[in-house]
């Protein structure tokens, strides 16, 4: 894994462009204290992405800018806006079709460029799910995993099938596939087995994300479908049970669902509905918040507030706001119940 690169993160704005466009073509922006603090940090009130988007299009105007950085730049400010509350998901999705189809056309063949295609087809299928649009979503993992596979970058083409395989997921979830959840959350699980056996060290992102995807979708089809998936208590990665990981070491959105998943089952119902959803800019902050909802709702019917309750599982299922697909759809057959 490479060092991280460490910008001044109290530079303004334009000085940190002019520090961007002085970086090497191919350079991986993910590996700088600009994305992990304003895009992933855990606390929610050091994220700021648009301030994030806005460095780099600074960046990409430079008029010193080389061809492949300004492009770079371009596909990082779409990284930033896309996690923003609010943000115009058709508007971005349109913005990096045009954006892939340019630099497909003026960048020269070579491993920077695929680089640059893989992480555009990565986060194009993060739009795609913000959409609803979880097959194409699935489709434009499938093409950033083969960029990066061309760029000879097993790391990222491997995880990018990994995340086909959570859009996949929530597919079958959409379509109340039972068999269709139970293979493609197994097929989750193998992937993250795949990872942990050919990738050393483990990836970062897998520690931080794996278990989300896994341990998350394996409670929402128990609660939803009642299906047990086998092998979810396999390790995931080194020394991590899939649930523990969740809860221990995630963002905070999540890390609040995994608590309120944690006390609905241990019968504290009373805390459960005094739970509310992190306010955090993240492109999964939907999911995490319907997810503390459903729990809510469901620890209200067992106080006895059935009414409190389907006002709450109604609310979730009309949810219209980015993604939410399997919260819409488990919210969905509890009201059945």
């Amino acid at each position: 894994m490479a060092d991280m690169y460490e910008f001044n993160l109290q530079s303004s704005s334009l000085e940190l462009a002019g520090e961007i466009i002085q970086l090497p073509d191919g350079f991986d922006f993910s590996q700088t204290n600009l994305f992990s603090s304003f895009l992933v940090a855990k606390d929610p009130s050091v994220r700021d992405p648009k301030k994030y988007a806005h460095i780099f299009e600074n960046a990409m105007l430079h008029p010193k800018v080389s061809i492949w950085m300004k492009f770079a730049c371009w596909a990082e400010r779409i990284n930033g806006l896309r996690r923003t509350k609010g943000a115009d998901m058709p508007a971005l999705a349109s913005d990096l079709n045009e954006l892939v189809k340019q630099a497909s056309e003026y960048l020269p063949n070579g491993n920077d460029k695929y680089t640059l295609l893989g992480t555009s087809f990565y986060n194009m299928g993060i739009i795609r799910r913000g959409l609803r649009q979880y097959w194409e979503a699935a489709k434009d993992q499938r093409h950033a995993s083969a960029w990066y596979k061309l760029a000879g970058n097993t790391e990222k083409q491997l995880i990018s099938l990994f995340v086909a395989r959570v859009e996949e997921t929530t597919a079958a979830f959409v379509a109340g596939d039972v068999d269709g959840i139970k293979q493609s959350i197994r097929a989750m699980i193998a992937s993250r087995d795949r990872i942990a056996n050919v990738v050393k060290p483990y990836p970062v992102w897998m520690k931080q994300n794996a278990s989300i995807h896994i341990a998350w979708a394996a409670s929402m089809a128990f609660l939803g479908f009642g299906l047990t998936i086998v092998g979810l208590s396999e390790d995931d990665g080194p020394g991590e049970d899939h649930f523990r990981n969740w809860r221990d070491h995630s963002p905070a959105q999540w890390a609040k669902a995994a608590h309120a998943v944690e006390l609905y089952y241990a019968d504290k119902f009373s805390e459960v509905v005094g739970q509310n959803a992190v306010d955090i800019q993240s492109s999964s902050a939907d999911n995490a918040g319907l997810t503390v909802k459903i729990f809510v709702a469901l620890a209200h019917r067992e106080l006895g507030k059935k009414a409190k309750a389907k006002k709450i599982l109604t609310e979730v299922m009309n949810h219209a706001g980015p993604d939410g697909g399997i919260p819409i759809a488990v919210a969905t057959r509890l009201l059945a119940k």
